[in-house]
């Protein structure tokens, strides 16, 4: 039986006995409507059903992700399925929401088509494997930094600490969520980062004293570092991952690095690797000190890397040894 809903702005078609569907519901009601205009379309038709074998994935498509996948079926889990509107073509090839269709089809296929919540979508004549593409190219999903600005916008406190934090250190969103969840360096013992993530974007993140303290403490040091000019470069993830790396080691003492640093501006050279900061950061601490005082650094240098701090040509070493002159 095929039923009809007609509504001020928009039209729904469901295939299902109305008797078993319950889930038609108007998320305004008339008198609101009525105060706005609002303008019907005339060329196209909500549809609903809960019968999801009627669309089909176009193999050109891109490939259905995983990960974004269980994130759909998680959010639809703990928030319910909110209303999205799917868009086929006259083939019921899945033109936009291949991910929506396969998360509903995981969590409900083997539900009675009763208890399904069902699927709302839009026939789109014609459309094929360019509007696909269209759809996939031009749509920027949420990041870390929208949540942030949505709950901030939510006067949600815990997210406005994490804000200022930002704006005072100039730090991006992906090391300042590590530095105040207390977990900078993913540790086995600590939240995984896919999880802080998580908590983060579902509106979670609990703002943690201590952990704002020891963060607040790590970067006052690193701008201390680049405000006397003895690092010349970009304060990254990179540099910070590797200065707290150094700073954790027990017997470093941040005074006697400081007073080093400010004997020769700019020692500290620019790398993209941690490892190699650590590296540098060691060999200026360590220089003239006595080896019960030295530090031993965190890294494990590979075969194949070349120490930055040494001006030892490395052919030396494989260089043969000069012959000696006859008495």
């Amino acid at each position: 039986m095929r039923n009809m809903v007609n509504t001020n702005n928009y039209t729904l078609e469901n295939r299902v006995d109305p008797s078993i569907d319950g889930q038609i519901r108007l998320s305004s009601k008339k008198s609101k409507l009525a105060e706005i205009q609002h303008t019907p379309s005339s060329e196209y038709t909500i549809y609903f059903t809960k019968d999801y074998s009627i669309f089909k994935f176009l193999k050109e498509n891109r490939v259905i992700n995983d990960r974004n996948k269980k994130k759909i079926m998680k959010s639809m889990m703990v928030n319910g399925k909110l209303l999205s509107i799917i868009i086929i073509n006259e083939k019921c090839e899945i033109i936009d929401g291949q991910h929506r269709v396969k998360s509903a089809l995981e969590l409900e296929m083997n539900l009675p088509i009763q208890q399904r919540t069902g699927i709302y979508y839009v026939i789109c004549e014609g459309y094929g494997i360019k509007e696909v593409q269209t759809y996939n190219d031009a749509v920027k999903r949420w990041d870390g930094l929208d949540f942030l600005h949505s709950y901030c916008q939510q006067s949600n406190e815990n997210y406005i600490k994490f804000k200022e934090f930002m704006d005072r250190y100039q730090t991006d969103y992906w090391i300042t969520l590590r530095m105040l969840n207390g977990n900078l360096h993913n540790r086995k013992t600590g939240v995984k980062g896919s999880q802080m993530n998580d908590d983060f974007r579902s509106g979670n993140f609990v703002f943690n004293l201590d952990h704002y303290l020891n963060a607040c403490n790590l970067m006052e040091k690193i701008q201390e570092i680049k405000n006397n000019n003895w690092f010349i470069g970009n304060i990254d993830r990179t540099f910070i991952l590797a200065f707290d790396k150094i700073a954790s080691i027990p017997n470093f003492d941040y005074k006697r690095f400081v007073k080093k640093l400010s004997t020769t501006p700019a020692q500290i050279m620019e790398q993209g690797k941690a490892a190699l900061y650590i590296e540098q950061f060691g060999k200026i601490y360590n220089e003239g000190l006595p080896k019960n005082e030295q530090i031993k650094l965190p890294i494990k240098k590979s075969k194949n890397q070349t120490s930055v701090t040494s001006n030892t040509n490395t052919k030396k070493r494989t260089s043969r040894p000069s012959k000696v002159k006859a008495a």
